[in-house]
């Protein structure tokens, strides 16, 4: 066997002693293991967090640091920990904004979960607030939670699952309703996102947070109009400056190119 070889059998190994290590740590199967408590800092997270227990959608919209993600992973998994729930994981999706319609996803290096880790950075950074690294990558390895590329929705249907949509704004309308369609029985999904940090600017393209607001309160208008009741229970919170919870730099940041 080469050296080469050799290296790569250790580290696969290795690889499988940690998976298997860390199975045995997380061995409680329908709880995720938390180490930290993450509690709502103030009203508009308050109200983040109990229009994601109570909704079937919940759109959380406002500038970067206010804690949208962190807060939208705490209470997935606590729904999830919840024995009177009956999600049972997580999916995270989030928009690959340098390729568009993300049909070049094939041709990045690696199987599907290297394809996609790159999209992952944003929550493992989360989840760290409030688990062991380790348990992290277990929940990821094993896919009891989730990440998916855009390129992947089609045809498929989530029940039993906590989704959550980030940095919805680089999201297409057409893609949008794609993602909507996807949600299937006893789940609830989460789409979150700051509509100033668009970062597609092509004239086709219109920004899919503020194009899903108009047409959601449009719709809930009609129905109070004909004095009709909406099939499903959805949240709208709207985040502001004053919410910044991430750091000074990170509100005074937003004060200068977005105010």
């Amino acid at each position: 066997m080469s050296r080469r070889k050799k290296a790569q059998a250790q580290y696969e190994q290795a690889h499988l002693q940690f998976i298997n290590k860390t199975a045995e740590a997380c061995s409680s199967v329908s709880k995720i293991q938390t180490t930290k408590f993450i509690k709502p800092a103030n009203v508009h997270q308050k109200q983040f967090v109990k229009s994601i227990k109570q909704n079937q959608l919940t759109i959380g919209s406002g500038p970067a640091g206010t804690g949208k993600t962190l807060l939208a992973l705490f209470t997935g998994i606590q729904l999830i920990n919840n024995p009177e729930s009956e999600i049972d994981h997580l999916i995270y999706i989030r928009a690959n904004v340098d390729d568009p319609e993300e049909k070049e996803l094939g041709a990045l290096p690696g199987g599907l979960i290297e394809k996609v880790r790159h999209l992952a950075y944003p929550i493992m950074d989360n989840l760290c607030a409030f688990m062991p690294q380790s348990n992290m990558e277990y929940l990821l390895e094993t896919g009891r939670i989730e990440v998916l590329p855009l390129a992947m929705m089609r045809g498929r249907s989530f029940n039993g699952c906590f989704i959550i949509i980030d940095e919805a704004q680089n999201i297409a309308p057409s893609s949008m309703k794609t993602i909507l369609t996807r949600c299937g029985e006893n789940s609830k999904m989460v789409l979150i996102g700051d509509p100033n940090q668009c970062d597609k600017k092509n004239k086709l393209f219109s920004n899919g947070l503020i194009d899903l607001e108009n047409r959601v309160l449009r719709k809930l208008e009609y129905y109070k109009e004909s004095d009709k009741e909406c099939p499903i229970d959805i949240g709208f919170i709207k985040f502001t400056i004053d919410d910044i919870v991430r750091s000074k730099l990170t509100k005074f940041t937003i004060e200068l190119y977005d105010l």
